[in-house]
């Protein structure tokens, strides 16, 4: 399939943990690559370079990215001795998440084979919100058919974006908490989305 090479369209980045969601995480790039170019999809794997600062690539991309992609399995909230993964501040799947909450880049949950929608309770305060959005889903033996409205939700949000020419980074603050967005979100019909972090080894930050 052809793939657009149009410099006006954001990146899509794709968060997820490596023991959680990886499997699913290399065929949504590899899809996502074949109809946006490979340079128009974040995968930590193929996309940070080696002795790069992780936290800060991370925050980098994400300021420039037109959505996020969260692919939620059974795994995601990363349970350690200490308490879920999730709750550290220094959590880098966290440190996505706020950072696309505070530049107003929209996230698309994605709960994969059948993982169940987070709720407020179980997310750290600053990304509470999360838990209002609608999310898609993916099935990893009904891939092809389960990709298909998710591709069509991120086409819709980066063309809007695109054809708005709205500058990303610039958040405004909700209530002087720490997570912003740029405008609020509006409502639509089927999958909601709204402005909704690596994946190094995992005995590092993922």
């Amino acid at each position: 399939m052809a793939h657009s090479t149009d410099p006006a369209r954001p990146p899509v980045f794709i968060s997820y943990r490596r023991r959680d969601t990886a499997n699913v995480a290399g065929r949504l790039a590899d899809r996502l690559a074949q109809e946006h170019g490979e340079d128009r999809v974040f995968l930590d794997v193929d996309s940070t370079q080696i002795g790069a600062d992780v936290v800060s690539e991370v925050r980098r991309r994400i300021r420039a990215s037109g959505v996020l992609v969260m692919l939620i399995g059974y795994r995601w909230h990363g349970p350690r001795v200490t308490g879920p993964r999730l709750h550290d501040p220094e959590d880098v799947v966290r440190i996505e998440i706020e950072e696309a909450r505070r530049f107003g880049v929209p996230v698309v949950p994605v709960l994969v084979d059948g993982a169940p929608m987070p709720s407020a309770t179980q997310l750290p305060p600053s990304i509470q919100d999360v838990a209002r959005l609608a999310a898609a889903r993916l099935r990893y033996d009904m891939f092809r058919y389960d990709v298909v409205p998710l591709l069509e939700t991120i086409r819709r949000i980066l063309g809007a974006r695109a054809g708005s020419g709205r500058p990303r980074g610039t958040g405004r603050s909700r209530g002087g908490g720490r997570v912003r967005r740029a405008r609020p979100r509006r409502r639509r019909r089927g999958a909601r989305t709204a402005p909704c972090p690596t994946h190094p080894a995992d005995a590092g930050p993922r």
